[in-house]
């Protein structure tokens, strides 16, 4: 018998209940950006430390507010913008040297010629020594100089988008969801769903290479389940929980919202941090707004090519997330903001 099974989220996470959640994301960055608030909280700087990071933020917020009010023809550029600032005031405080001005990407392909929607997932950007770069080395997954990603790369690794993206170009989705249980006498249990596995193209196999290290493999006529009999025994939980905790955020990747899925990428060759990769994708829609007005012609009036839908949907979704993918940053913990709108 495995024993009772543990009812929580091995997650840990501070939820802020909201209405609003942007509205309030921004406001507890906005805080600072406050020269006062940040000569308490950050005594260790100077003058010019505050002036930067004031400045930053501030105008990572009017490129924001600026996008609220401008057309898809113009609107991935501000939110490029108001991320870049965001970014580097974040990269400021969190380090003691001021970052560069440098994007960390180079548009590797953006001249292609748009004959079909899918055409536009095929753009991509080649990663140098810069501000996206160092947001790799500050949360500590940055890839290797000169990677290629792209927009497709990008798009597989963001929790929140992937599976409008997979539903929108019909493509297999990236993120599978196991059930996971933990149990008194301190064993973690994932159990995947076969026929989720089959419908994404996903084998035995290509878990087996991720968690056979640390697990055990079982399986049924309906399931493929990995068991890990941990250290300690149910009636420490608070031990069990934090190594609970640890072993599934090495494995899995968790939404900004309020959602308790623990979220398994199956993409083996393009793996890549949620923020950067959201970093990313709006640094390719701003490199397509500033020098192929063409391409933006094709994908938003062109009515054979048109994803208009879809590129309001990244930017209302991207706008939403990496704000508060930087505030966990700042604060180094993760803060969920639960509203009706999720």
């Amino acid at each position: 018998m495995l024993g009772l099974s543990y009812i929580g989220m091995y997650e840990n996470y501070s939820k802020i209940q909201s209405d609003n959640p942007l509205r309030d994301i921004w406001d507890m960055i906005l805080k600072n950006s406050d020269i006062n608030f940040l000569s308490q909280r950050w005594e260790e700087k100077d003058m010019d430390s505050y002036t930067y990071v004031s400045t930053s933020i501030t105008q990572a917020y009017e490129y924001f507010r600026a996008s609220k009010v401008s057309s898809l023809k113009t609107r991935p550029l501000l939110l490029y913008y108001s991320f870049l600032n965001l970014t580097k005031a974040i990269l400021f405080l969190k380090s003691n040297k001021k970052p560069t001005n440098y994007h960390g990407l180079c548009k590797e392909k953006i001249e292609k010629k748009i004959e079909k929607s899918e055409d536009f997932l095929l753009f991509s950007a080649e990663v140098n020594n810069g501000v996206f770069y160092q947001l790799g080395e500050l949360i500590g997954t940055q890839p290797a100089i000169k990677t290629i990603f792209t927009l497709e790369d990008l798009f597989n690794n963001i929790v929140e988008l992937s599976a409008v993206f997979s539903e929108y170009f019909n493509k297999n989705h990236n993120f599978i969801c196991p059930k996971v249980d933990g149990y008194s006498n301190g064993v973690l249990k994932l159990t995947f769903n076969k026929e989720v596995l089959s419908v994404n193209e996903i084998t035995k196999t290509n878990l087996e290479e991720t968690f056979i290290k640390e697990f055990s493999l079982e399986e049924d006529e309906q399931n493929i389940i990995f068991y890990n009999k941990l250290n300690k025994q149910g009636e420490e939980y608070n031990i069990f929980h934090k190594q609970a905790t640890e072993i599934l955020e090495k494995y899995f990747s968790f939404s900004v919202y309020d959602d308790k899925r623990y979220y398994f990428n199956c993409n083996n060759s393009t793996k890549i941090n949620g923020a950067l990769a959201c970093y990313g994708i709006m640094y390719l829609l701003s490199s397509i707004v500033r020098y192929k007005p063409e391409h933006i012609y094709k994908l938003l009036d062109d009515k054979t090519i048109s994803i208009n839908w879809f590129l309001g949907k990244i930017c209302d979704t991207l706008e939403r997330i990496y704000p508060n993918m930087m505030l966990n940053i700042l604060f180094e913990e993760k803060i969920k903001f639960s509203s009706s709108d999720f």
